[in-house]
């Protein structure tokens, strides 16, 4: 996130503040225990349905891209990875019979990751776990609560960072 993003985020009627005020705190802290919650929630049942949430992740991404591929570097700013970490992941992947990778015809420089018949097999196999797991752990909590208007604000806050560096690898 560059300075001039981190100033306007941090100023108070024109006075920078190092504090959160009660709006964001009632809002950041509570996003933040519910996501790691959750994403450790679908760590433990993806890793006992066989497959890692990682890998998930990124044959998701792969699937409901065109021609089933993508540039190994849009998969990383994607899955908020770095490079060399995007590049463990599909190594191990590539292994494993779940991608593929082809150099990127007008770009040599490029690859591009791509599923293969494996990664398609599993991912069809982990979409119903995925369904129930999503509707139990999110939708179905809050039957009554309208998801679309957190659903924009949750896609608006992506587009604002799509342009800055990919967030930390999670450990």
């Amino acid at each position: 996130m560059n300075l001039v993003k981190i100033t306007r985020m941090c100023t108070q009627d024109g006075i920078p503040s190092s504090e959160l005020d009660k709006l964001d705190e009632d809002a950041w802290r509570p996003l933040l225990a519910t996501y790691r919650m959750i994403i450790l929630a679908l760590e433990k049942e993806a890793q006992e349905h066989g497959l890692p949430r990682r890998e998930f992740e990124i044959m998701e991404h792969l699937s409901s891209a065109d021609g089933l591929r993508m540039r190994m570097v849009d998969l990383a700013n994607l899955t908020g990875r770095s490079k060399s970490g995007i590049c463990r992941i599909v190594d191990q992947m590539q292994a494993s019979g779940l991608v593929r990778r082809n150099i990127c015809e007008f770009d040599r420089r490029g690859v591009y990751v791509i599923l293969a018949e494996g990664g398609e097999e599993a991912i069809a196999r982990f979409r119903p776990f995925y369904a129930k797991f999503v509707r139990h752990n999110f939708t179905d909590l809050a039957p009554h609560y309208p998801h679309e208007p957190l659903g924009r604000a949750i896609r608006h806050l992506r587009e604002l960072h799509r342009s800055d560096s990919p967030i930390p690898e999670e450990t």
